[in-house]
């Protein structure tokens, strides 16, 4: 079986609707995004030449019942498109125990992610999923990279109300091109 068929696209994750709800309420608290850190294995930094996107973490300790209601609403979309996964690869056994974090990210102009894997012994993940919500921006794209990262597997194609899942583990690396225009909004999830 070949890498990129371990990778899952599923299109229509949520209704429109809500999706357009999400994008206006993440637009109306711009306050809740910092500056993303990158971890070294053993302490947390902020390094734009890794990683330049800004990050707002949601859980359901938030003060706001909006972004509970987020938070609930995003995490039961997530375990859906896990319960797809595991059905299209008919892989029952893989047993999850919960999320590690919900985060909205918002890549503005000029803002990427260099490649990199998901899973480190400071943040053990099994199973990554990447949630595109807008498409008003160029660049950006979500290319995955062959094991030595030198040569492109599979770039995802922009489109909004795309979910995307795959394994976290090194075999799985992938980066964010820069954004050349506008702004990417996407949550990022990682199940245990």
């Amino acid at each position: 079986m070949e890498i990129k068929n371990l990778i899952h696209i599923e299109d229509e994750i949520m209704p429109y609707p809500i999706l357009s709800s999400f994008i206006k309420w993440i637009a109306k608290n711009p306050d809740m995004f910092e500056q993303a850190k990158v971890t070294n294995g053993i302490d947390q930094k902020i390094d734009i030449k890794i990683r330049k996107v800004s990050n707002a973490y949601l859980n359901p300790g938030m003060l706001s019942q909006t972004g509970v209601h987020w938070f609930n609403f995003l995490s039961r979309t997530i375990f859906n498109i896990i319960g797809n996964y595991r059905q299209k690869l008919n892989i029952p056994s893989v047993e999850i125990n919960g999320l590690t974090e919900v985060t909205i990210l918002k890549y503005e102009n000029s803002g990427f992610y260099k490649p990199h894997t998901d899973h480190c012994s400071r943040s053990p993940r099994t199973l990554s999923v990447v949630l595109f919500l807008n498409n008003d921006y160029e660049g950006g794209e979500l290319v995955f990279k062959s094991l030595d990262y030198q040569k492109d597997i599979l770039t995802v194609d922009v489109k909004p109300n795309r979910g995307i899942i795959f394994p976290s583990n090194f075999m799985f690396p992938h980066t964010v091109k820069p954004v050349s225009k506008g702004t990417r909004y996407a949550v990022v999830s990682w199940a245990l």
